[in-house]
């Protein structure tokens, strides 16, 4: 008892919420935060705090239903790092930065 296990962050709060913009478009943006983690070389992670970004639309060419997203994570492009395993020779493992992802899908 009162050990520290390796990985789990003690805090992992995350809050996000979708709102329209216009009558086709909405907006969604998350926010997360993770406290530091104890690595198997019993060292820490930094804590951080990652935004993402998520804009929606959807219409209807040629009767069908399609939807278009551009979503945008790590917003602010937060640096940080998770822990590494035995098999790794580092502590952690530097994550991507802000990464962008399109995506078209049409409904027949």
């Amino acid at each position: 008892a009162g050990n520290w296990l390796t990985n789990p962050p003690h805090d992992l709060p995350r809050a996000g919420v979708v709102a329209p913009v216009t009558p086709f478009l909405r907006c969604g943006i998350e926010a997360q935060y993770e406290s530091e983690r104890l690595t198997v070389y019993g060292t820490h992670t930094d804590p951080f705090f990652l935004t993402n970004l998520n804009l929606m639309t959807t219409f209807h060419p040629f009767a069908t239903q399609t939807t278009a997203s551009l979503l945008v994570k790590n917003l602010f492009d937060e640096p940080y790092a998770t822990p590494g395993g035995f098999e790794h020779t580092q502590p952690t493992i530097e994550q991507d930065g802000r990464t962008i992802m399109v995506a078209l899908e049409a409904r027949f």
